[in-house]
């Protein structure tokens, strides 16, 4: 399953809890720094070992702005069809994680990338949605 995410509200061990050992954790925002602790991609790749990506094509262009930009959709388009390709040879099972720092998933970016995705015949949904 391919759940968007985000974690605004959160702390660090929740999303442990949540991602697991053995999902993958793709950070897609456009710059992967933040003011809340163990939430920047160094912080992040050190909690997630071999479990996190940061893929900036997916981040939102003009966060600061009124409008969502994906910076870059088909690019990192490719980038996540061809690891789910990958793992899926491989007999992964575990599940995808999409994460963002926006608490509320209808007003975020994330909803244009599910749409890239499901546009592909994946299913993706809000994480803690039924």
């Amino acid at each position: 399953m391919i759940y968007l995410i985000g974690y605004s509200g959160r702390t660090i061990d929740d999303l442990k809890r949540i991602v697991g050992e053995f999902s993958i954790l793709i950070d897609i925002r456009f710059s992967a720094k933040s003011r809340l602790p163990g939430f920047s991609a160094k912080s992040l790749e050190r909690e997630f070992p071999n479990q996190y990506l940061h893929l900036w094509e997916w981040g939102n262009e003009s966060y600061s702005g009124e409008s969502i930009k994906i910076y870059k959709p088909n690019e990192g388009l490719t980038i996540v069809l061809d690891m789910l390709t990958e793992l899926d040879s491989g007999g992964w099972r575990g599940d995808l994680f999409l994460m963002c720092v926006c608490k509320d998933g209808h007003k975020c970016h994330r909803r244009q990338v599910a749409e890239l995705l499901r546009e592909h015949g994946y299913e993706v949904k809000e994480y803690g949605e039924d």
